[in-house]
């Protein structure tokens, strides 16, 4: 919790001065990092042993979990997105199709950062959330659930298979 709530805070305070300073956001990156290559310079010349010393910021094991832990993620994603682009899932298709609709047509009327910021946001704050009311929805959000859920199933125990309607 402490470390999101950092990573919260200073998500959130990115974001509200790019937006109270009226900054372009690709500029706004390049002058925090060239900020960053003077603060270094002047490290470099008020402390020049500091240059010296070498700093291990993650150790080897960190290295090779990070890498493993990247190398799945990118493999299932690599797997999902193989599905919805060939139709393994058509399902999965057609949402990411009406997704990607639904971002064509609202684009004109709304910017990508604030998009960006309240995903985030999103992001890190609602599964908090959610543990912190766990016994509250499972009380009242449940049964509205499992009410959806019994429903679409019997929407979709309605319509027939294709394989049932079309024989070969």
């Amino acid at each position: 919790p402490a470390i999101t709530g950092a990573v919260f805070g200073c998500f959130n305070c990115f974001f509200l001065a790019v937006f109270y300073w009226d900054l372009s956001l690709v500029p706004f990156i390049c002058n925090i990092f060239t900020l960053v290559l003077i603060a270094g310079g002047a490290v470099r010349y008020a402390a020049p042993q500091s240059a010296d010393q070498s700093i291990e910021i993650l150790s080897q094991d960190a290295i090779k979990a990070a890498v493993e832990t990247i190398s799945k993620v990118l493999n299932v994603v690599s797997q999902k997105v193989r599905d919805v682009v060939l139709w393994t899932q058509a399902e999965a298709t057609f949402m990411a199709f009406a997704l990607l609709q639904l971002i064509r047509v609202a684009t004109p009327f709304c910017s990508l950062l604030p998009v960006i910021w309240l995903i985030g946001n999103l992001l890190l704050s609602v599964p908090y959330a959610c543990e912190a009311n766990r016994d509250y929805l499972e009380k009242h959000c449940r049964p509205h659930l499992n009410k959806a859920l019994t429903f679409k199933a019997e929407l979709m125990a309605k319509v027939p298979k294709y394989t049932d309607v079309v024989k070969e």
